[in-house]
């Protein structure tokens, strides 16, 4: 009976709790501001989403939740990081556009604190084309294992605020079901 009873008290127990490791703390870079809001996010001429301003500006980032550090240079172009718990998840740089929307033209990506992608992004907008090269890479060793170079044309887009219905609410046979199959 005692066996039992001290079999039953080790199950019943609470499982011993290892101690989650600290999230690392963000080093505070000279003429960096730093956010913990999300972007707001506009649609450029060609219909793309790209980057306005951010929400939430902290003058000391947190360790914790989701952190957007940006800073702006003189001559038109930016960097802009992004921690997730206090590491670095990817690393933006780019010009703003006439409009001061976010242009990107190289990307990193981090996994486990090492580069595991990379992007680089040219606007032609004589030619009506963006060339996008991308590079996925071992984390361990930095070796590239893929490359891919991908051309889309792009044209301007129908702004939303041109147009005075909101296509997606606005769909005639929304709501309505599915006409039966005849064969059953």
């Amino acid at each position: 009976m005692l066996a039992v009873a001290a079999l039953i008290v080790t199950a019943c127990s609470p499982p011993e709790k290892t101690p989650r490791p600290k999230n690392p703390k963000i080093e505070i870079e000279q003429g960096m501001r730093y956010f913990v809001g999300g972007p707001f996010l506009v649609e450029d001429a060609y219909g793309r989403s790209r980057v306005k301003n951010y929400e939430g500006e902290v003058l000391t980032p947190p360790s914790r939740g989701v952190v957007i550090g940006l800073k702006e240079a003189g001559d038109g172009s930016f960097e802009s990081k992004t921690w997730v718990m206090g590491r670095l998840a990817a690393l933006s740089r780019g010009v703003f556009d006439k409009d001061g929307l976010q242009r990107s033209t190289y990307k990193e990506l981090y996994t486990g604190g090492k580069v595991s992608r990379r992007h680089w992004t040219s606007y032609d907008d004589v030619a009506g084309e963006m060339t996008t090269k991308s590079e996925v890479l071992d984390t361990d060793s930095g070796a590239i294992i893929q490359t891919k170079t991908i051309k889309v044309p792009y044209k301007r887009a129908k702004r939303v605020a041109d147009d005075d219905s909101d296509s997606f609410f606005d769909s005639d046979d929304e709501g309505e079901e599915e006409e039966p199959d005849e064969e059953q």
